[in-house]
């Protein structure tokens, strides 16, 4: 064996010792493939800024979201029909939250009927600044909401 080839080897193996040249080692091709990048999904929050869960429906019976909340989750509740708010919240709502993506739907009586619903989309502090087409005051009346679950036309919509 000549000198340079006996010296490269010893060079090698040194650096194999080493670490250095691991990626050359006598392996079998498949096990040099590199796994493929794990695509990393997009973080969705848990919550709003109001403490409001992700594709959901929130209410609270003060002003500026203060008090005793409400909450309806888009996964645990009907959508895309009229739902009752349920005793406790029943014409108790001043400020609502709609974490969804698309919009929820309140109405002041329940069942909903053909009038006096509006569609929310985002936020609303105070609902005493709000009122229905019947042109009453929305402060504490809402008896009903709706999960859209796609796009729908509303004849009014509140927003922040």
């Amino acid at each position: 064996m000549s000198g340079l080839r006996r010296f490269g080897l010893v060079v090698a193996s040194s650096l194999l010792s080493l670490g250095a040249l691991a990626g050359l080692t006598l392996a079998p091709a498949s096990a040099q493939v590199a796994k493929p990048a794990q695509v990393s999904q997009a973080s969705i929050p848990l919550t709003d800024t109001l403490g409001c869960g992700a594709h959901t429906f929130c209410m609270w019976n003060m002003r500026a979201w203060f008090g005793a909340k409400w909450s309806f989750n888009y996964n645990t509740h009907a959508h895309d029909k009229w739902l009752f708010v349920g005793k406790a919240a029943n014409d108790k709502a001043d400020s609502l939250d709609n974490n969804r993506a698309f919009v929820t739907g309140v109405a002041l009586n329940y069942p909903a009927g053909k009038t006096n619903w509006v569609c929310i989309r985002g936020r609303v502090g105070d609902l005493f600044l709000k009122s229905w087409p019947n042109h009453v005051i929305a402060s504490y009346t809402i008896s009903s909401f709706f999960l859209a679950s796609r796009d729908v036309v509303c004849g009014t919509t509140w927003s922040s």
